[in-house]
């Protein structure tokens, strides 16, 4: 599991995974555009290794480490689709984190890459 404590932290440091996985964050805090959101990749074969009372399924149908239960998490979205949000955005990672946080809210609600 790979933890990432602000959205800068993850856009600094992501290296897409060679398998697609799903980033996990709380959606009230993302929504309410709180800079202090944590952001958790955790691959199929890291839940598959913990015990059944290590694991909880969330409201989304995800099964995730039971640890993580109080922070509210829910599918955020693919390690894949960040990259190509990445790539497709003027400045990449290195755009003001405003933008990079339009392009993302852009892509969830419209399915589509924000134009350079």
């Amino acid at each position: 599991m790979k933890k990432f404590r602000s959205l800068e932290e993850l856009v600094k440091t992501f290296q897409a995974e060679s398998q697609e996985e799903w980033i996990y964050t709380n959606m009230e805090q993302w929504n309410s555009s709180s800079k202090s959101n944590d952001f958790y990749i955790i691959t199929e074969e890291e839940i598959d290794e913990l015990a059944d009372d290590e694991v909880y399924e969330s409201a989304s149908g995800a099964f995730l480490p039971k640890e993580l239960e109080d922070q509210n998490l829910y599918p955020w979205i693919l390690t894949s689709t960040l990259e190509g949000i990445l790539l497709n955005l003027n400045g990449g990672k290195n755009a003001p984190l405003e933008k990079i946080r339009g392009a993302i809210n852009f892509y969830r609600e419209n399915d589509a890459f924000l134009s350079a």
